[in-house]
């Protein structure tokens, strides 16, 4: 009998048994193995033997077995090993604790085929087969490189399996990197597989790009300094670097100083002028007492990589019109169109808004391809100048030549090309103001912090959107925070017990927005059979009711509790008037009700609920069941607040009473001593005029009839006196 003390024992008995077996089977193979011939080669055998690569059994211990299974079966396929062997094979390269699962679900159960065990082990070791997958898959986007995108991209596709190939070939190139995805999208991948490839390849192509664009210097030839990075020159992108090597110049301040003021360029000795470009090879200028140590210039200078002067710039800030309290912003003028001119020192060169030059009529001149590096590493490509632009600026003239580039916020950014023809400038950044000497004149610049946002006209906002001049808007709203406590009415003179059972349902007494949720029952009217539409027409009304039908209407409307409808039926509308002053909408359906099918059910009567309610010392108009002690109302009242809430249904505040010794209920005072009748109804008893008709008789009867328990005796007989004469006539 096998036990688990003697199970290692069988275990290592069976290998050895299956091991001699397979070998047998082997050399069986070998012998009878037919040779080839004329005729062609000789059929391949069902049994690997004549392979002499030797596979290991993988094991398995832990982890998601899906690998481990596929592996198992494709070892099992080479050795042409009997699917009933599988199991048994299979269970002995398990380590813990998958050893020891299998021991203890050997022991509980009994397993008959491998494709149970493949299951049971999926469900103990696998992924939960309620993750979900497609969400996962749709959700994946690369954030690393290609190849690990698309291995989480294939791990979850082979989980996955709903998924035709073309829909598995989008939803991997949707998931790409912007620029790999709509080079990829341009290709026209044939499948998944053409995709995979294509993104590598632009993957690829990109990298190389950017190495161009950012060559460091070849560390020294002698042993380098280890506490020193590697430093790189800015290159720019408008044409191939050249294979020779650059002269090196060192400029110092005085040298640099002189430059600028001859107005000769720092690269060359041509005059320099706004856009230009040197005619021989660019040589590296360095600022002499900027590095740490001179002389280490001199022995990387022959290493040096070809460099180009740097490529133009645009702070972030400037690109996206965010300012801050001290950003020196300027109105300037062109073509007599005002402009806001933004000066920025962290930008190279001077820009101007597309949208600012096409409102503008500027006449552009392609330029070459270049890019242009904003602060947070984007690249923007600029194609176009402006060239010789008039600017006034405060009544001062300024010609300079404007990038187009695409701005948000100031219409024009100037900056170090500009700032470098001031020469010497004295900036008070607390009083936002520039100094400087300009053609031989004292220039003082008033920066205008009051730039600020303002309203709008409809003409202005028409113009903006007809130049393409907003990039983006928004709408804000002011929210105020709602208090429930001034929802309800007398909340700080409730008991705090009440109080505080009220405040936790407050939102059963805000207003509602909108229709209640779906319910299990639909309300439906049922109408007689042959019944045609009802349709009355309205009622004349007096202006000022007018008035205050359109204007519940239009709430009701506006909080989707109605809507608009071209159905055949209509009923009018009467407006009653509330103890409040207000108006109560009524809808008279008495011709709706006259041809439908009434539902009857028993409903208990107003005397009934009154006996019930002796002895109650405390009352609510939420409930009129609540018991004699406070804490059991409270009880009843949260059982009654919390079946409203968990309905999604709300009460009025206004008509609400909460804890109170005397609660008016259906025309009738409910206190602890007695049930009494409404005083309002009662002087309407008394002060009914004399009845002249059948009609108005019967009117008085039936409220005092109603009401003829709380009236005294001798009353009762005169009713009785004119019921009987009632009923004779």
């Amino acid at each position: 009998m096998l036990t688990p003390a003697s199970l290692p024992t069988f275990l290592t008995t069976l290998r050895e048994e299956l091991r001699t077996d397979m070998q047998q089977q082997l050399n069986t193979a070998l012998a009878t193995r037919p040779t080839s011939s004329v005729l062609g080669p000789h059929p391949q055998p069902t049994l690997h033997a004549d392979h002499k690569l030797r596979l290991h059994f993988p094991r398995f211990a832990s982890g998601d077995p899906t690998d481990w299974i596929f592996s198992v079966q494709q070892y099992f396929t080479y050795y042409a090993t009997p699917p009933s062997d599988w199991l048994l094979i299979a269970s002995m390269h398990l380590d813990a604790p998958a050893a020891r699962w299998y021991q203890g679900l050997v022991e509980d159960t009994h397993l008959s085929s491998w494709q149970e065990f493949t299951t049971t082990l999926q469900h103990r070791f696998g992924p939960s087969e309620y993750e979900d997958l497609i969400g996962q898959l749709s959700r994946l986007t690369q954030t690393g490189s290609v190849l690990d995108y698309q291995s989480s991209f294939e791990e979850l596709a082979s989980r996955a399996r709903s998924f035709s190939s073309e829909q598995l070939q989008s939803i991997f190139i949707a998931g790409l990197q912007p620029r790999i995805r709509r080079a990829v999208q341009c290709q026209r991948p044939r499948d998944l597989h053409d995709a995979f490839a294509l993104a590598r390849l632009h993957e690829a192509q990109l990298a190389e790009t950017y190495t161009s664009f950012n060559r460091p210097l070849n560390p020294r030839a002698s042993a380098p300094n280890p506490t020193k990075q590697p430093q790189v020159l800015p290159t720019i992108i408008t044409a191939p670097p050249t294979p020779s090597r650059l002269p090196v110049k060192r400029l110092t301040s005085e040298e640099m100083q002189s430059r600028r003021q001859q107005g000769l360029c720092f690269n060359c000795d041509d005059k320099f002028t706004p856009g230009h470009r040197c005619k021989g090879r660019p040589s590296l200028l360095y600022l002499e007492g900027i590095e740490d140590d001179p002389g280490d210039f001199d022995n990387h200078s022959s290493n040096l990589s070809d460099s180009e002067p740097p490529e133009p710039e645009i702070s972030l800030n400037a690109l996206l019109g965010r300012y801050g309290a001290k950003s020196m912003r300027m109105l300037g003028y062109v073509q007599s169109r005002p402009v806001q001119v933004l000066v920025d020192g962290g930008s190279t060169n001077n820009f101007i808004s597309r949208r600012a030059a096409q409102f503008l009529n500027l006449t552009s001149t392609p330029t070459h391809l270049f890019r242009v590096r904003v602060g947070n590493g984007e690249v923007l490509q600029c194609t176009a100048c402006c060239q010789a632009v008039p600017l006034y600026i405060q009544s001062h003239l300024f010609t300079i030549d404007l990038f187009i580039l695409d701005l948000e916020g100031s219409d024009m950014v100037l900056g170090v090309q500009w700032l470098e023809t001031l020469g010497p400038i004295l900036t008070d950044w607390s009083q936002l103001t520039m100094e400087f000497t300009y053609k031989g004149n004292n220039i003082h610049l008033q920066g205008n912090a009051s730039l600020q946002a303002q309203a709008i006209s409809p003409a202005a906002l028409h113009k903006l959107i007809a130049t393409d001049g907003i990039g983006s808007s928004y709408m804000c709203l002011t929210v105020e925070p709602t208090d429930h406590n001034k929802l309800i009415p007398n909340f700080t003179t409730l008991p705090p017990k009440v109080q505080s059972t009220i405040t936790s349902f407050s939102d059963l007494f805000a207003d509602p927005q909108g229709l209640p949720p779906s319910r299990p029952i639909d309300h439906r009217i049922p109408l007689k059979s042959g019944t045609d539409a009802v349709n009355v027409k309205p009622y004349r009304y007096p202006h000022f009711q007018k008035s205050e039908i359109e204007r519940l209407v239009a709430n009701l409307l506006e909080s989707g509790a109605i809507r608009p409808s071209c159905s055949a039926f209509s009923s009018p509308v009467l407006l009653v008037k509330k103890k409040d002053g207000t108006w109560r909408f009524c809808v008279d359906y008495r011709a709706l009700n006259a041809v439908t099918i009434r539902d009857r059910f028993p409903i208990p009567t107003v005397d009934e609920l009154l006996d019930e309610l002796n002895g109650a010392t405390i009352f609510s108009k939420l409930d009129l069941r609540s018991g004699c002690s406070l804490e059991a109302h409270i009880d009843h009242l949260t059982q009654v607040l919390h079946i409203l809430h968990s309905n999604q249904l709300v009460v009025k505040p206004s008509k609400c009473t909460f804890a109170v010794s005397q609660v008016a209920f259906l025309g009738h005072l409910i206190s602890a001593s007695t049930v009494a009748a409404d005083p309002d109804k009662l002087k309407a008893i008394f002060d009914w005029p004399p009845p002249r008709n059948q009609r108005q008789l019967r009117g008085f009867l039936g409220l005092a009839g109603y009401y003829r328990r709380f009236v005294h005796r001798p009353c009762v007989g005169i009713t009785k006196l004119l019921t009987s004469f009632y009923l004779r006539n």
